[in-house]
């Protein structure tokens, strides 16, 4: 059993060295022992590659060494809305046995929104929890936006996740009209010249049917 696995990680490595420099990695992710990858050919197309075989195991994209085993908490999808700061929470997990820190990083379409410390310390069996922030833009459209968190330290691990975005509501503007005090003046010397000119021909005509029917 032992001669197979080191047969197939032989036969994984040289495949890898092999394919390095004609495909562009967009995802990692696990399939039993199998670190699977979603890839970018040359030609443009999207396909999945076997990057690698992991004999102690596979989570969140990397494979697992004997002696660690990283416990790291994230949603597969987090909700945010557009035009905020949104707040979320990533738990970790230190249950190797060394005490030290964990540099974080981000890829992914959703990575230029996050901000996140860029190195946590961590103690043996400790658990923290990290907050990120998610600025996301005013106009950006609703949808999902993946990211992937990942840590390399005293523990190690590769978290994909995304962001599902909620496009801020916007209402139309009320239809205002500013008056200004000239607009007031004319308005109102104009409604005098009306009310001048409405009694002038009341009272004149009247006056005039007078004198004739005098006659």
């Amino acid at each position: 059993m032992n001669k197979n696995f080191v047969l197939i990680a032989i036969v994984l490595a040289m495949l890898h060295v092999a394919f390095a420099q004609s495909f562009q990695i967009i995802e990692k992710k696990c399939e039993g022992n199998y670190l699977i990858a979603k890839v970018r050919e040359t030609d443009g197309s999207i396909g999945y590659r076997i990057l690698d075989y992991c004999p102690y195991g596979c989570k969140y994209g990397v494979c697992l060494s004997k002696k660690e085993v990283p416990q790291v908490n994230v949603k597969e999808i987090y909700n945010v809305k557009a035009c905020s700061d949104n707040v979320i929470f990533v738990s970790l997990t230190n249950v190797g046995g060394t005490k030290g820190e964990i540099s974080l990083s981000a890829s992914g379409e959703a990575a230029k929104w996050i901000r996140y410390p860029e190195k946590v310390s961590i103690d043996v069996n400790e658990t923290k929890t990290i907050p990120i922030i998610a600025s996301i833009p005013c106009n950006v459209t609703s949808g999902i936006y993946p990211f992937t968190l990942v840590g390399s330290g005293v523990i190690s691990f590769y978290a994909p996740s995304a962001l599902s975005l909620e496009a801020a509501k916007t209402s139309a503007l009320p239809i205002t009209t500013t008056i200004t005090q000239v607009d007031l003046k004319l308005a109102l010397a104009v409604a005098v010249m009306l009310i001048v000119a409405y009694l002038a021909f009341r009272y004149g005509f009247k006056k005039v049917k007078e004198e004739k029917f005098e006659e």
